[in-house]
C-alpha cells in the first residue's frame, strides 16, 4: 500500500505538467515542506564541491529525507549523528573491479593477480581511482606492471589524465577528489 501511494505521488508530481516549467527550486521547496507531503526523497548526488552550502536548498520542515553522497567530509554537519563513511574496498572486490574496469580476463595468471592487488593497493583500495587506473590500463596504454610502475613515480600527472571515453560519469578527476580529502 505504502509502495503504491509513493507511485501515486510520483505520478502527481509528473503530472503537474507545463505550467510548472517556469518553477523555481524555492517552489519546489514549499512544495516539499507542506504539511501533506510527509514522505518524500531528495538526493544531492555527488555533491563534493567544498564551496556550495548544500543548506540553502532543504525544505524548512522536520519530515521527509535527504540523502546527501558525497566525498566532502564536511557535509557531516548536515547530518551529525544519521551519516555514514563508506570506505576503501575489500581488497578482492577492489581486484575485481580493476580487472573489469582494464578488461583484463578472467584467467587466474598469479602474477596478474599479485599485480592487481599491488595496483588496488598503492591506489588505496578507493574505487573512483580504481576504475580510472582500470580505464588507463583498457585504453591500452600499458599493462598492470607497466601502470604500477607509472603511478610510482607520476602519481599526480597520472591522476589528472581524464580520458575520453570514460567508465563512469564523474565530472573530477581522483587527483581533484583525492586533493578535497586530503588537503
Amino acid at each position: 500500500a505504502r509502495l503504491r501511494a509513493l507511485g501515486e505521488r510520483v505520478l502527481a508530481i509528473r503530472a503537474l505538467g507545463v505550467q510548472h516549467s517556469q518553477d523555481t527550486y524555492e517552489d519546489a521547496l514549499q512544495f516539499l515542506a507542506r504539511s501533506d507531503n510527509q514522505e518524500w526523497l531528495v538526493i544531492f548526488d555527488n555533491a563534493d564541491d567544498p564551496h556550495l552550502n548544500l543548506h540553502p536548498y532543504f525544505p524548512s520542515c522536520s519530515h521527509g529525507n535527504i540523502l546527501i553522497t558525497t566525498r566532502n567530509r564536511h557535509c557531516v554537519i548536515h547530518a551529525r549523528n544519521a551519516n555514514w563513511n563508506v570506505s576503501e574496498m575489500e581488497t578482492e572486490e577492489a581486484v575485481a573491479l580493476l580487472r573489469k574496469t582494464a578488461m583484463i580476463p578472467a584467467n587466474e595468471n598469479e602474477n596478474d593477480v599479485g599485480l592487481a592487488r599491488a595496483v588496488v593497493k598503492e591506489l588505496g583500495y578507493l574505487a573512483l581511482a580504481i576504475v580510472q587506473a582500470g580505464s588507463y590500463i583498457a585504453a591500452q596504454i600499458c599493462d598492470l606492471a607497466e601502470y604500477l610502475t607509472l603511478f610510482k613515480t607520476h602519481r599526480s600527472e597520472l591522476m589528472r589524465t581524464k580520458l575520453i571515453q570514460q567508465a563512469d560519469d564523474y565530472e573530477w578527476t581522483v587527483y581533484t577528489t583525492w586533493e578535497i580529502n586530503f588537503n
